[in-house]
């Protein structure tokens, strides 16, 4: 396995978000819940209906789709989409 290998893309769940980069999820997997800790950098894409967003516009409850990478033993959230009305 090389230092970065795309796994894969979930929809989870927003539970907290905290600015300096780590996001909190919560999904429904395999008819379990499972919780996700997301580590996000510069390199990170945030998108809401289509235009470009920050960490701070993401809200608890939100439901997204987090494409990641595990790095160094972290999920690398790569992009991070969602669709609010």
């Amino acid at each position: 396995m090389s230092d970065t290998e795309l796994v894969s893309s979930v929809i989870a769940t927003m539970r907290h978000a905290l600015a300096h980069g780590n996001l909190y999820m919560q999904a429904e997997m395999w008819d379990q819940t499972t919780r996700f800790v997301f580590v996000t950098g510069v390199a990170t894409t945030l998108r809401l209906n289509d235009r470009e967003i920050t960490l701070e516009d993401l809200e608890v409850g939100d439901a997204v789709r987090v494409a990641y990478d595990i790095k160094d033993g972290k999920i690398v959230a790569t992009s991070i989409t969602l669709e609010r009305r």
